[in-house]
């Protein structure tokens, strides 16, 4: 996980992904969240969520990112 916020995200990836592709992601091993990829690169892709993240995830990571702050690199 690279970037996070309520709409979606940006993602290191080791195999490639297409524009469009649907996904299942599960967030520090929360619910699954459904999500689109909007773009892709050959190592990094940016996904939208089908609905937005709850503000308390969005807490726990930024709280997580605080406390740890290379959690995300």
């Amino acid at each position: 996980l690279l970037d996070l916020s309520i709409y979606g995200c940006r993602l290191k990836v080791d195999a490639p992904h297409e524009t469009g592709a649907r996904l299942w992601l599960r967030l520090d091993g929360g619910w699954p969240v459904r999500a689109t990829v909007m773009w892709a690169d050959p190592d990094r892709i940016g996904c939208r969520f089908d609905e937005p993240i709850a503000n308390a995830v969005m807490r726990r990571f930024t709280r997580l990112t605080l406390d740890r702050p290379r959690a995300l690199s």
